[in-house]
């Protein structure tokens, strides 16, 4: 239902991711096009938004990404489920968050 693109620098400069998004982009516009369901999460070492992923939802930094997956966990039965298994991810709000030395924060 949704879809999640970690972009790193390798990820950015292959020749197949946007082919990828292209394709999930055209099967979410002929499910539901009235909600984007393709989310970006840059890592710390990309300097720039491909310009294919600009037109998705870009989450930017640990906040972000918890609101994001509150809102699939709130969308999804199953990963409400799965995320009862890990709920520091969703509920991780120390200083120093496990994955803040890899994610890109823009503001």
């Amino acid at each position: 239902t949704d879809i999640l693109c970690l972009v790193s620098n390798e990820t950015k400069n292959s020749w197949w991711v946007p082919y990828e998004i292209g394709f999930a982009k055209s099967q979410t516009n002929n499910e539901r096009s009235n909600q984007s369901t393709i989310s970006t999460l840059l890592l710390k070492e990309v300097d720039y938004i491909p310009s294919y992923l600009v037109v998705t939802n870009v989450l930017e930094g640990i906040k972000s990404l918890n609101e994001y997956l509150r809102e699939l966990s709130k969308r999804e039965a199953v990963l409400q489920k799965s995320m009862q298994t890990i709920p520091n991810v969703v509920e991780y709000y120390a200083v120093v968050h496990p994955l803040q030395k890899y994610l890109k924060q823009y503001r």
